[in-house]
């Protein structure tokens, strides 16, 4: 039972494969690259040498829309898949599967009280029908790893349904559905929707329910605004609920947004108010404010980000730059993988820090039309409770030249300073000095 959906469609990509290749030959595209880095690390004084080269093979197979394939192969040395995606459209019907990172596209309901998402990080595939029944577009999708799931979503014209089985070898557990409708009343788009949890608890609740609306005020100006209750799998009368607003104002080039929520889960009361502003592709900036009532995260969490690509000389010299701030008195804003520390571990520190500083830049400039010579840096500095610090600095430079192209030669270095203090017992990572030379080679086909 666990394989079965998997193997079924599994198999129908097989057959459709071997069925088309009959009638003509496919196009094959990919490329070879053989990467090589020598690490020098400087440790109590002693300087220790380590890298060794890697060999990563990408290829991609098509036949016009038919079907298509994509993998990467990477560490040569075990050979092991990296990243895959395959699509068959044979006729209505279009299949896909993909796993190991690869990414397609979210499928949501209007409220996303059920949603497949977009990613599959696991080596067991994950699998996609999407087709159209009597003007209705359907979509389903199959989760293969850890425990099989189930998504099923149906949209036709302004009503949508979903089902789910987010367990599907446990018949007593995991199973919902909910519906959906939009309406454009003239003055405004409305939506509302509605979820049930088949199989909730008897101390849960079993049903969610949302309204939301869109409106464009002015020209260029929009604003919009909502309600979302979710008690499913929650305890009873302990739903979450969300309101929130927010406007955007476009012109020309320049836009500007707001917006503000206000948000209660597990009796704690969260206010989020934030803002942003962008001028086309070149740059744009956000600001956020979090504020809950939660006694262990008594002060506020602000937030500042910015970014700007600017093309200095047109196709030769470039750009760009990157900023982010985070100001707190106490860490949880963050989690996991949200923060990372530069040793060779990438080591997470998201749960420990209380600030963030963060800023990066580099500037790709052409000399010629096959070299390309890259300087860049990144600075970060973290604290941690009981006055803990981390700072690291990154000097980078690569370049690359083209020698057609199929082909490129890459050289690069990179020299990492960070160091440490007053650490709390729970973060464990050190200081790290290390230089970095990298050479790739890369073939296209």
């Amino acid at each position: 039972m666990k394989r079965f959906g998997a193997l079924a469609v599994a198999a129908l990509l097989v057959v459709g494969l071997v069925g088309s290749t009959a009638l003509a030959a496919p196009t094959l595209s990919g490329e070879f690259k053989i990467e090589s880095k020598a690490e020098i690390t400087e440790t109590n004084d002693d300087i220790n040498f380590g890298g060794a080269p890697t060999l990563s093979v990408k290829l991609e197979a098509a036949e016009g829309d038919l079907w298509k394939l994509s993998a990467e192969l990477g560490e040569v040395g075990g050979l092991e898949l990296g990243k895959y995606y395959v699509e068959l459209k044979p006729g209505p019907f279009s299949f896909y599967a993909w796993g190991n990172e690869y990414e397609t596209s979210d499928v949501a309901d209007a409220f996303e009280f059920i949603k497949s998402g977009k990613g599959n990080s696991e080596s067991d595939p994950k699998f996609r029908l999407t087709t159209a029944v009597a003007g209705a577009n359907v979509t389903v999708d199959y989760a293969t790893a850890g425990t099989d799931a189930l998504y099923a979503f149906a949209k036709y014209g302004m009503f949508g349904v979903a089902f789910q089985d987010t367990d599907v070898p446990n018949s007593e557990k995991g199973m919902g559905a909910s519906a959906d409708v939009s309406a454009d009343l003239g003055v405004a788009k409305v939506t509302a929707g509605a979820a049930f949890a088949f199989q909730a608890a008897d101390d849960e609740g079993s049903v969610a329910f949302g309204v939301k609306g869109e409106s464009e005020v002015a020209p260029g100006l929009t604003v919009n605004a909502g309600y979302k209750s979710d008690a499913r799998e929650k305890a009873k009368d302990n739903a979450k609920t969300t309101i929130w607003g927010g406007a955007e104002y476009k012109l020309e080039a320049i836009t500007v947004g707001a917006d503000l929520s206000l948000e209660t889960a597990d009796s704690v009361k969260t206010t989020k108010v934030g803002g942003d502003v962008s001028y086309g592709e070149i740059a744009s900036a956000g600001v956020e404010y979090k504020k809950t009532d939660d006694t262990n995260d008594k002060t506020p969490t602000l937030k500042l980000t910015a970014s700007a690509e600017y093309p200095v000389i047109a196709d030769v010299f470039t750009v760009s730059a990157d900023f982010e701030m985070v100001n707190d008195k106490e860490s949880g804003f963050a989690s996991g993988d949200d923060y990372e520390w530069v040793d060779s571990n990438d080591s997470d520190i998201g749960d420990y820090v209380v600030t963030v500083l963060k800023v990066s830049a580099s500037a790709p400039y052409k000399l010629t039309p096959a070299f390309t010579v890259t300087p860049g840096f990144e600075y970060a500095a973290y604290t941690f409770e009981a006055d803990g610090k981390a700072t690291a600095t990154i000097l980078k430079l690569d370049t690359e030249y083209k020698v057609s192209d199929a082909a490129s030669l890459t050289f690069g270095i990179a020299n990492v300073n960070a160091e440490v203090s007053n650490l709390p017992p729970d973060v464990t990572i050190t200081d790290v000095k290390n230089t970095t030379l990298k050479a790739v080679v890369s073939v296209k086909f």
